[in-house]
């Protein structure tokens, strides 16, 4: 799972993970609002298909698969 750690000032990176013989192309983004119907503060898909609990599952098959991540901005205190 991801706990953000993000300044709030940043809005996305990614980074390229080698599992073992697979690449995973990970794309996290940083968002003020997630859908209502989101149950937690992230969001992840694994190959265009959203995942359920707190996670994604790394598979060592050889094939190229994209994460993406979203995280709702924390809100900063003022």
């Amino acid at each position: 799972s991801v706990k953000s750690c993000l300044p709030p000032s940043w809005d996305a990176y990614t980074l390229d993970y080698r599992y073992r013989e697979t690449p995973h192309h990970i794309a996290v983004r940083q968002v003020d609002a997630l859908a209502d119907e989101a149950p937690s503060a992230v969001i992840y898909s694994l190959d265009g298909l959203r995942q359920e609990g707190e996670g994604v599952m790394l598979a060592d098959d050889g094939a190229a698969h994209r994460i993406d991540v979203v995280i709702r901005r924390a809100r900063v205190a003022s």
